[in-house]
């Protein structure tokens, strides 16, 4: 049997307050430094019916009935620092999670542009050579702003493969292909349809912040066609019998509810729905220590620039120690780096061989983000 994965990623959005309803506003699209550890529960049976709550001013409650089975990793770094960073030069982002899905395994690196108010997926590559680095036909979107209630979305993507002729014998079973086929081209894709179906309240954690949900639908397609001598490319999807139950997509469709809240560019929960239209498993927001929020803001930081020096000065009311001081250019590497003392301290650089523009400066303590600014050098 052929395995063919598809794409299986979860939208992820952002939003501002709460007024008459929440705006998801381009200011909180993921930037270099986002790392967030969510926990994982996979027999999540959402026991207070929080899928069915649809439509204005609603309250979820998930402070209960949640089992950490897992915890996950998803992290956004400049596209300079990933593996295969030279295949996709147009790309800001790198996008990391430990968490598998559809054919992005916990090793893939997912390459993402910033196009307008908008940050689109352009290609993948997998550390552990599983597929190779590959750009998709179409860019998927993967976060989204302005976003609001009853807003919708739909998006298209494509991946063409191309495989020598005896793939067929993996597929039908018979070997006669190979004798008059050159070679055989897999298209596997996902059509996805999203609706932000209600806003409210949602409590996780202890916790309580305005939110806006998602529903998204992802429908996997895949057609096959063979090279044949003069005539080209040929399409036979239709006629291969059983192709639905031949090549595996995990799942040809799926369905989730993401709530997305201010203070983080990444849901806080997220529930994955069977076949069945049961809640199947959840991700969430880990403890508030380790939260987006409190990194962010732990650090005070002012920056200047001028003759060829970078000042910064640091103060923290809520941490103490060592950490360190990164500065990334432009292009996402990182220009220079020194330890600080996290409590208060001020720091120089020499920025005389620097390239001139918007430098990103951000202080890091035991590999948490706690602080960021940016700088102009000239």
């Amino acid at each position: 049997m052929l395995r063919i994965f598809t794409l299986g990623f979860a939208m992820a959005f952002t939003s501002l307050s709460l007024s008459a309803q929440i705006t998801l506003g381009p200011d909180w699209l993921m930037e270099p430094g986002f790392m967030m550890t969510l926990f994982t529960d996979v027999n999540y049976d959402d026991p207070q019916g929080n899928i069915a709550k649809i439509g204005a001013n609603q309250t979820w409650d998930f402070s209960q009935n949640l089992d950490m089975n897992d915890t996950t990793m998803v992290e956004a770094r400049m596209a300079s620092m990933g593996l295969a960073s030279d295949t996709f030069p147009t790309a800001d982002l790198v996008f990391t999670t430990e968490q598998e899905a559809g054919f992005v395994s916990a090793t893939s690196e997912v390459y993402l542009r910033r196009d307008g108010n908008d940050l689109n997926i352009i290609g993948i590559a997998d550390a552990d050579a599983v597929l190779p680095a590959f750009r998709l036909t179409d860019p998927l979107l993967f976060q989204s702003s302005p976003i609001t209630y009853q807003s919708t979305t739909t998006d298209q993507t494509r991946l063409r493969l191309t495989f020598p002729p005896d793939i067929l014998t993996l597929i039908t079973g018979d070997s006669t292909f190979n004798n008059f086929i050159d070679s055989v081209g897999v298209s596997i894709g996902q059509d996805i349809e999203t609706e932000v179906d209600s806003w409210g309240t949602i409590s996780l954690n202890g916790e309580s912040y305005d939110a806006l949900r998602i529903r998204s639908v992802t429908e996997a397609f895949q057609d096959i066609e063979v090279k044949v001598g003069f005539l080209g490319w040929v399409p036979i999807t239709s006629q291969i019998p059983g192709i639905d139950s031949t090549i595996d997509f995990n799942s040809q469709q799926t369905e989730s509810y993401s709530w997305v809240v201010a203070d983080f560019p990444y849901p806080i929960m997220q529930v994955t729905v069977d076949s069945n239209g049961q809640a199947a498993s959840a991700t969430y927001r880990a403890d508030p220590a380790l939260s987006t929020r409190e990194r962010t803001s732990q650090v005070g930081m002012t920056a200047f620039s001028q003759n060829n020096v970078l000042d910064i000065s640091l103060k923290s009311d809520e941490l103490s120690g060592q950490g360190q001081i990164r500065v990334y250019g432009a292009n996402g590497a990182v220009l220079e780096q020194k330890n600080v003392q996290l409590r208060e301290d001020r720091i120089e650089f020499n920025t005389a061989a620097w390239p001139t523009g918007i430098q990103l400066i951000t202080a890091w303590s035991e590999g948490r983000l706690v602080g960021s600014q940016k700088v102009f050098v000239q």
